[in-house]
């Protein structure tokens, strides 16, 4: 109770303290006060005020109890103010400094170097609790352990991601290592978006633009490379093919040409007709994706026949 008063007591006169250095002649002061406070760590050091003006010259000095400064280049002390601040408003400096700047927090320099330590810290070990999950033989442990992109190249990349960043990893990380574990067997392979389903429910998520697509291309690579120090930039579309077909899973390949049978007639978007396939007749036209999205609408020949091939 004592010290919730004393601490009470410390906000309100520090309050005040900050009402009175608002005060045109204090308030650049107050500025390189919390600079300085904040670098430093504590009630030490001086700061220096350039091009003081008659306003700051003759505030300053009488708040410390100084003679007027005859110099623009004011060098001030923070024991000084902190003095000054003890005899006139019963607070000390950080007691000022807090009223005085509300929605900045008064932690120093040294203090934010250790909590980011211990932030980092927690995100290092919550990876490590990922590894320690999985089985000691299984390439899921192999990859987070030894994988060029394994645990020690994601704390690297994410160390200093805001704590949703550092969330959303770590549940894709968790999910890709204990994946790496379900691989189909070389014997029987598996369609990749019916393996996406049946291990996440979406039979997208792991599709190589997706980001846990794109994580599972890297730790079959790292897995195929073995133990390696340099990190992929990018894998190539044949690159990807061939570490899918290894790991026993199948892509679903789109051609970019169809073969088109049985058109009676097309026309564009704007209304015209292409001639096409009114002058290839019963014949098979072998055609770019591309000439179809330019159809706006098609007619078939026959009503029960009309097959584009892919």
């Amino acid at each position: 109770m004592e010290f919730e008063v004393s601490n009470q007591s410390g906000q309100h006169a520090g309050k005040k303290a900050a009402e009175f250095f608002t005060r045109p002649g204090l308030s650049r002061l107050a500025v390189k006060l919390y600079e300085k406070y904040i670098e430093v760590g504590q009630v030490g050091g001086q700061v220096i005020l350039m091009d003081a003006t008659v306003d700051e010259r003759r505030d300053i000095a009488s708040f410390l109890g100084k003679p007027l400064y005859a110099d623009t280049r004011l060098k001030v002390r923070l024991k000084d103010v902190e003095k000054a601040l003890e005899h006139s408003f019963q607070c000390t400096l950080p007691d000022m400094l807090r009223a005085h700047f509300p929605d900045k927090e008064l932690v120093t320099r040294a203090q934010q170097r250790a909590d980011h330590a211990i932030y980092q810290a927690h995100f290092r070990s919550a990876l490590s609790s990922i590894t320690a999950e999985l089985p000691l033989e299984s390439r899921g442990r192999y990859w987070m352990e030894q994988g060029t992109h394994g645990q020690e190249w994601l704390f690297s990349r994410y160390k200093n991601a805001k704590a949703e960043e550092q969330e959303r990893q770590l549940q894709l990380v968790r999910y890709i290592a204990h994946l790496l574990n379900q691989l189909p067997q070389p014997d029987a392979p598996q369609r990749l978006a019916l393996f996406a389903q049946r291990t996440s429910g979406d039979p997208h998520t792991l599709d190589p633009d997706r980001p846990a697509g794109r994580l599972l291309l890297l730790a079959l690579n790292d897995l195929m490379q073995g133990a390696s120090d340099t990190a992929v930039a990018q894998i190539d579309r044949e690159q990807a093919l061939r570490l899918y077909g290894d790991a026993g899973l199948l892509i679903d390949t789109i051609s970019s040409s169809v073969a088109v049978f049985n058109l009676a007639g097309a026309v564009y978007h704007n209304g015209d007709p292409d001639q096409l396939p009114v002058v290839a007749g019963r014949r098979v036209l072998l055609l770019p994706l591309s000439q179809l999205l330019e159809w706006g609408d098609v007619l078939p020949a026959r009503t029960d026949i009309f097959v584009f091939e892919n």
